[in-house]
């Protein structure tokens, strides 16, 4: 059965109106430098400058229900909520746009590609933003969360982290913030946030830190952060780690193992790897080099392959309870890319979401450096 998770606050209806302000003002700027490098990085696709090793993740979904539920949020003008909701659906058509775009890279239709102008929902960011700022003005707690939201979705476009030991001019503006929202100190997670967005992180700082740190394990993770918050927003629970990775041991759903007995340095690099960029797709070629495997496909797959099986066991005596099993569950949460026009092959993810996988320490020794 599924560890227990600390509760935080219930998810009342309350609590959906300050998920809802975060995200109207998180989303639209991340989503903006989404489509502006997922229309750049289509075009070196299809010039070939650019191996498709990476499939898009837009979260425009969770603007579209924002929507939904902002209409039942008293005092909200109806005609603001309306036209907000008109405009975040014309850009996802957009975004899905996009998306059909990058899978013609892929696919080598690339006709008239080359040419082809920015898609003109792009505009429509800046309007998004506008409205939200104008439907959420009547409740100033609703706002500040919002503001907390489009700051932090500003700092993700600016390169997704900051320094905690010497911050950005612009991170100042995340801490006054979090002061805003968090005045009366009534969330207890946001406290603990403060306190790493204003000094170096402390031991008893180590769990929120391994959540929330970029890769590099010097800075905060702008996007990590955005993540996390809206999860807690949605969930009202503080959310455990189903994976903790050590250089000498791991975590797996509540269970702790050595390396060795997870089957050696190869299979934790490989999950090692993964875990950098967990819901992301991971080259083949990247995989193979830093994990140290032979270059035959057939040696990747196979170990992927016993990946799936050394992790299944953890993941089924995780969710044996009532926890709901997600798909992915069945096959370790180890996923392949299902589109076909991958050069040097589909890549793989971890199909987790980034708040749920932790790095404690530097890469171990078998992991092989990135090469630039």
């Amino acid at each position: 059965m599924a560890a227990s998770r600390e509760t935080l606050f219930p998810p009342t209806t309350r609590n959906q109106w300050l998920r809802v302000a975060f995200v109207l003002g998180y989303r639209p700027p991340v989503l903006r430098m989404w489509l502006t490098s997922t229309w750049s990085v289509a075009k070196d696709i299809a010039a070939g400058r650019l191996p498709p090793d990476t499939e898009p993740m837009t979260g425009i979904e969770d603007l579209v229900d924002a929507c939904q539920v902002l209409q039942t949020v008293p005092g909200v003008p109806a005609d603001t909520a309306s036209l907000l909701a008109y405009h975040v659906g014309a850009f996802a058509q957009t975004c899905k746009f996009a998306v059909q775009l990058l899978e013609q890279a892929w696919a080598k239709d690339v006709s008239g590609l080359l040419d082809a102008p920015m898609p003109p929902g792009l505009r429509d960011v800046g309007v998004l933003e506008e409205l939200g700022r104008r439907a959420l003005a009547h409740d100033a707690h609703l706002l500040a969360w919002y503001e907390l939201g489009a700051i932090l979705g500003e700092l993700q476009t600016r390169g997704g982290m900051y320094r905690g030991e010497s911050l950005p001019k612009h991170a100042g503006r995340l801490q006054q913030a979090l002061s805003r929202v968090n005045a009366g100190n009534d969330y207890a997670f946001l406290s603990d946030l403060q306190q790493l967005a204003s000094r170096p992180p402390r031991p008893e700082d180590a769990d929120l830190w391994g959540q929330l740190k970029s890769v590099s394990s010097t800075r905060l993770d702008a996007g990590r952060v955005g993540d996390y918050l809206a999860a807690l927003l949605r969930e009202g629970v503080r959310p455990e780690p189903w994976i903790v990775l050590r250089p000498d041991s791991l975590h797996l759903f509540s269970q702790t193992i050595s390396v060795r007995t997870f089957g050696g340095p190869k299979r934790h690099a490989l999950l090692w790897l993964l875990a950098e960029r967990p819901d992301e797709w991971v080259g083949r070629q990247t995989l193979r080099q830093r994990a140290g495997l032979a270059c035959s496909e057939q040696a990747l797959e196979t170990s992927m392959t016993r990946l799936r099986d050394a992790l299944r066991p953890f993941v089924n005596a995780y969710f044996a309870g009532s926890a709901p099993r997600p798909a992915a569950a069945d096959s370790g949460f180890i996923v392949g890319s299902k589109l076909k026009q991958h050069r040097g092959g589909a890549p793989y993810k971890l199909a987790i979401s980034p708040i749920l996988v932790v790095l404690n320490g530097h890469p171990p020794a078998w992991v092989r450096p990135s090469v630039s």
